[in-house]
């Protein structure tokens, strides 16, 4: 909470002052009984003699939502009271006119975030679905040869992928407002960031005739974190860097290991409950219970730069610069996410940049060094064989159904099909015991949902109840959704789209 002043003696025109919570309390009642009171009393800032001679005056609560948002004061510089009733009322009214405005105002410009905000979701949707829609009726064509359908689905590829990219970046900016992004604290190594970084990369970087650089100067490979979210994190810079640097350019990534103090083990800042994803790198990794590093990471690139006046900009939601071009499609959540996401980390991302010369992105973060000495083997999609499993799949979606049902059946399945929760529970209740490898259950359908199924069949009183492994399938894919599906008594949560590699991971893990 903070108050901005014009100028009075005594006061600087730019002084900013704490509130305590206490203070803020007090503030809170206050405007929620529309009262009035004398500033010289308001225990919220220290004042200088010649200050509060000219603070005699009275401070009216705004109220937004019910909520203390800030106070309006009025001071005079004449001795004069302002406290009397007749004062006092005329000056609530003026001060609740204020109110109104102000909020009002707020109003006004949220309105129009959430329509600029609309419109520009509109059409980047609409770019990747008339790809997709474009594509599709091409390769549907009766003359198209096998080579052109080739190619079409390709491209409905791509853009079906940037498309789920946008809607993950909508998804983890509503749960970065709404502070449900947790960070995962599990084991990781840095060459396999460095080497997914690559992977992912390696398309758009061709496409330009870009070339990456990776400069790794790490004393250790293991750490503990969250290597997805750290790969997105640097995903998203090189792609920046991709998109603002000229074709046939180099960008270097750096990452260097540059201290390592004793401790106690404590995690960086940031750290929450364990992300499922994160958890399925490096099972067994032991943490070391003394060693903390402080890792620098920085992408540099030689392309177009930003001006000086921009810099800070970028890091909004939904801002870009340079976006005459027509190669700059986005929405503008990338960095303002990928700085979140640092935020959380210990550290922000800052920028040194020149217009014209390129750009150097870069943070620093703590990350406790883990010991690999004791790394178990993970169990990878391609060590398991499903040959001969047999899965109950419940899911109201044809389409959806009919993909599922295809993924498992290529990884070697048998799959029963039912349509709501409660054909799932019947069909296992009146299943041989033991006939069920799986059971895959969509979380919103009619009849019975798949919270209710899952645990109807943990109740069921039968002797594989208990310990066949339950996946929710779900679109939906906040924390809460997840925390959901394990209360109901599942083992795992997929968010759709299914990946089928990560599917594969998923079951592999808890079918061991």
């Amino acid at each position: 909470m903070r108050y901005f002043f014009d100028p009075i003696p005594g006061i600087d025109e730019s002084a900013v002052f704490p509130l305590s919570r206490e203070a803020v309390d007090t503030l809170q009642r206050f405007g929620e009984q529309g009262l009035v009171h004398p500033v010289s009393e308001m225990p919220i800032f220290a004042m200088s003699a010649e200050a509060r001679a000219y603070a005699n005056g009275i401070a009216f609560p705004i109220m937004n939502v019910g909520k203390y948002s800030g106070s309006v004061f009025f001071l005079n510089d004449a001795g004069k009271a302002l406290d009397d009733d007749e004062t006092a009322n005329t000056l609530r009214e003026v001060g609740a006119i204020i109110q109104n405005r102000i909020n009002q105002e707020e109003l006004d410009l949220s309105a129009q975030a959430k329509s600029d905000f609309l419109a520009r979701m509109s059409h980047e949707i609409r770019t990747p679905m008339n790809g997709i829609i474009g594509m599709t009726e091409i390769a549907l064509k009766p003359e198209q040869s096998d080579e052109r359908r080739v190619d079409c689905l390709n491209k409905v590829h791509a853009s079906s992928l940037y498309l789920l990219d946008l809607l993950n970046g909508i998804l983890d900016m509503t749960k970065i407002e709404n502070n449900k992004m947790l960070l995962g604290d599990a084991p990781f190594s840095m060459s396999h960031v460095v080497e997914e970084l690559n992977a992912v990369s390696a398309g758009r970087l061709a496409t330009r005739n870009q070339k990456l650089i990776v400069d790794m100067r790490t004393q250790h490979d293991w750490f503990m974190g969250d290597a997805l979210r750290l790969s997105q994190v640097l995903i998203n810079l090189v792609g920046n860097a991709v998109k603002y640097s000229d074709d046939g350019g180099t960008i270097t990534v750096t990452i260097e290991e540059r201290s390592a103090v004793g401790g106690a083990g404590a995690l960086a800042p940031g750290r929450g409950a364990v992300d499922a994803d994160a958890q399925a790198t490096g099972v067994g990794v032991q943490a070391s219970d003394t060693r903390t590093a402080s890792v620098y990471f920085a992408v540099t690139d030689r392309g177009v730069g930003i001006a000086e006046e921009d810099i800070e900009r970028i890091f909004a939601k939904f801002e870009q610069v340079n976006t005459t071009d027509a190669r700059q499609q986005g929405t503008g959540l990338g960095l303002a996410i990928s700085n979140r996401l640092v935020l959380m980390m210990g550290d922000r991302i800052r920028a040194n940049s020149r217009l014209g010369h390129g750009s150097t992105f870069y943070f620093e973060i703590p990350l406790t060094i883990a010991d690999a000495a004791d790394k178990s083997p993970c169990a990878d999609a391609e060590q398991v064989d499903f040959t001969g499993k047999r899965a109950l799949v419940a899911e109201d979606n044809e389409l959806n159904m009919e993909i599922i049902a295809y993924v498992l059946d290529d990884m070697g399945f048998t799959v029963d099909k039912t349509t709501n929760g409660q054909e799932a529970v019947d069909a296992f209740e009146q299943s041989p015991v033991g006939r069920y490898d799986i059971v895959l259950m969509d979380v919103m359908m009619p009849v019975m949902d798949g919270l209710t199924a899952a645990h109807r069949i943990r109740s069921l009183d039968r002797a594989d109840a208990a310990d066949v492994p339950i996946v929710a399938t779900s679109a939906n894919a906040f924390a809460e959704d997840v925390k959901r599906s394990l209360s109901s008594g599942m083992n795992a949560h997929v968010s759709k789209p299914i990946d089928p590699e990560k599917l594969a991971k998923v079951l592999a893990k808890v079918m061991r």
